[in-house]
């Protein structure tokens, strides 16, 4: 895989002074019992973004999806994610199986995501400190209630519309919303260690159980 650096440079030099990582979630025409975003709104989801690269020259786009099959069935997006890569500011991860958000995140300036509940690979990437906004399509407002409190049109949208119209106002004007996608006075209550450290404790814990189960416990 092309180092993230790599591609952030690349697409840097084709003009781009912004960069966002686009993540995306499972969807489906919600015809069977798993709900899933509905497609046609994972299509205008797609769509705003890379309408948007093709429209402003300063724009770049990374699109790191949750698996190739959520492309795959989004095959009205195909024209305008070639044009956008053609234009050297849009980089789509093609085997995105393995990798980790947050190793795009670390050279993006936003990171915009969805999924019919909150992301925790949108969170990976605040926690590393990039800007992260959350699409919220399901309508997580009322058992989201303390983000809504204080991240309601700052970190979390359920607008497409207003979430794309407030990145373009920051792009034009950081001082005019210095707080969008800033999650930084509340990284303590969503992980309290931040030290990358989290596989060790897990580690641990499940080695103190087998411990214990090996004593007949």
């Amino acid at each position: 895989i092309k180092s993230a650096k790599k591609i952030r440079d690349e697409l840097i030099a084709n003009g781009a002074k912004i960069i966002i990582l686009l993540l995306d979630s499972n969807h489906s025409m919600n015809q069977s019992l798993q709900q899933c975003i509905y497609t046609p709104i994972m299509y205008k989801y797609y769509k705003y973004h890379l309408q948007w690269v093709l429209e402003d020259e300063e724009i770049g786009l990374i699109i790191k999806s949750k698996k190739p099959v959520v492309q795959e069935n989004l095959t009205g997006i195909n024209q305008l994610l070639d044009e956008a890569i053609k234009s050297g500011r849009c980089y789509n991860v093609a085997d995105p199986f393995g990798i980790q958000p947050s190793y795009f995140g670390e050279v993006a300036d936003f990171v915009v995501a969805t999924g019919i509940y909150l992301s925790g690979a949108l969170i990976e990437c605040i926690l590393k400190g990039t800007r992260g906004i959350f699409f919220d399509y399901p309508n997580l407002r009322n058992s989201e209630k303390e983000l809504y409190e204080w991240g309601d049109k700052k970190v979390i949208f359920d607008n497409l519309e207003t979430l794309i119209d407030s990145l373009k106002l920051y792009k034009q004007n950081p001082n005019k919303n210095p707080e969008l996608g800033d999650w930084s006075d509340h990284l303590d209550n969503i992980e309290s260690f931040q030290d990358g450290l989290g596989g060790d404790r897990v580690g641990e814990y499940v080695r103190t159980l087998q411990r214990a189960f090996d004593k007949g416990l």
